[in-house]
């Protein structure tokens, strides 16, 4: 565990609180809340948008928890933990919106206690890995399929193996692998032709959302 922190402190201090301090939401004065994809682009019979939020729980406790660990430190002698130098207001301040929403709302059945704890990876016609370029297509046993031009009735891996160049890259997304041309735009997990599985698990969330109410509770008492 050291050497994974050590590894990614520096990403975790800058880049990842730079990024999670972007992506918040205010509600009132005192609370702020996170969305991932659950939820969000949903549409009614009508088609209307339609926002479920059905992952605000589980997001807004797996951002206080990502916060408090990169900006909090246990004392093992005191049994406590406590800031780390050189936090920021912000960072503090977003944290206790955060605990202060999660209160709030973890329990009283307004959101769905749902997260994507696994989902299938194809989530609309757009995340098709065929359609993308690969220098690389084998059976499971490793033996080389040559005609990429029909998909194998066996199981197959297909994908980069290596470094392609920029420019060889390129080219190759100039290349139709199918009747459409390779997407270069990312359209969300929930884009309107998305269709796919998902599993969750609500102990999760719930777990998610006590370890960062306690370890902000032993943090300012």
């Amino acid at each position: 565990m050291e050497t994974v922190y050590y590894l990614l402190k520096d990403v975790a201090e800058n880049e990842m609180t730079h990024f999670i301090l972007s992506k918040f939401k205010h509600e009132g004065t005192d609370r702020v809340y996170f969305d991932d994809f659950l939820g969000e682009d949903d549409v009614t019979d009508e088609n209307k948008p339609l926002v479920r939020s059905e992952d605000r729980i589980f997001t807004t406790a797996m951002a206080a928890n990502a916060l408090i660990c990169t900006w909090a430190v246990y004392d093992d002698d005191a049994r406590t933990t406590h800031w780390k130098e050189g936090v920021s207001e912000d960072v503090k301040g977003t944290i206790t919106g955060c605990i202060s929403w999660l209160t709030a709302y973890a329990l009283d059945r307004s959101y769905e206690p749902w997260n994507a704890v696994f989902s299938f990876t194809v989530k609309d016609l757009s995340h098709i890995p065929f359609w993308y370029p690969a220098n690389f297509f084998e059976g499971l046993n490793g033996t080389e399929i040559s005609d990429w031009s029909v998909m194998p009735d066996t199981m197959a891996s297909y994908g980069i193996k290596g470094y392609i160049p920029k420019d060889e890259y390129d080219a190759m997304l100039e290349e139709r692998r199918s009747l459409y041309p390779i997407p270069s735009t990312f359209q969300g997990y929930t884009s309107p032709t998305a269709n796919f599985i998902f599993w969750s698990s609500d102990a999760f969330t719930y777990a998610s959302t006590l370890l960062a109410v306690s370890r902000y509770r032993n943090i300012v008492g």
